[in-house]
């Protein structure tokens, strides 16, 4: 059950949020239809908190007394109900997409699109079976050549190495912070 001082900051985020405003009002589980529909597209005028109860004060002298059971119901702009926090906010369903859903799922594209790109990059026999000529072979591929039957050129060797690495690791530096954020967000 929340505390006093936290239906006060509800109130204030409800103000804020719905006030002034018509709001969309209904009832889930079908308990609350009738009371849902005298304010539903009502305008509410304010939101106030008197110790632990909340209120809601729309046009027409209409107060909707709200119990602390119903705390948890409300949609706010955080967790699950944030798309449809968009939607009723007046975004389109692509609009909701790409300005709630995208930034929400950034981690994980940024993981998927460095092991998609590390798994192509670290590709080796495909390219080594399908072509015949220096200028058509990928760099992984072409470090092959510089070890011989009988002697290395150890020196080549290492600077293509080297020369090969630098793609995976500027990749791995320009995601490094979004997938960090990802697995710092699991723990």
């Amino acid at each position: 059950m929340p505390e006093g001082h936290t239906l006060h900051r509800l109130a204030r985020l409800h103000q804020r949020r719905f006030g002034r405003a018509p709001v969309m009002v209904s009832s889930p589980q079908g308990r609350f239809v009738d009371g849902a529909a005298a304010v539903n597209g009502r305008v509410m005028k304010k939101a106030t908190a008197w110790g632990k109860h909340l209120f809601h004060h729309y046009e027409g002298g209409r107060v909707v007394h709200v119990h602390l059971g119903l705390y948890g119901t409300f949609i706010d702009a955080t967790g699950g109900g944030s798309v449809l926090s968009a939607l009723i906010d007046g975004c389109r369903r692509w609009q909701a997409f790409v300005r709630v859903v995208i930034p929400q799922m950034s981690s994980g594209i940024a993981a998927v699109a460095a092991i998609l790109v590390l798994s192509v990059w670290g590709e080796f026999l495909i390219p080594l079976l399908l072509t015949s000529t220096m200028n058509a072979k990928p760099v992984t591929v072409q470090i092959t050549e510089y070890v011989g039957k009988y002697t290395t050129n150890y020196p080549i060797l290492a600077a293509a190495g080297v020369l090969a690495l630098i793609p995976p690791a500027l990749l791995a530096l320009a995601l490094n912070k979004r997938i960090t954020g990802m697995l710092a967000g699991s723990s």
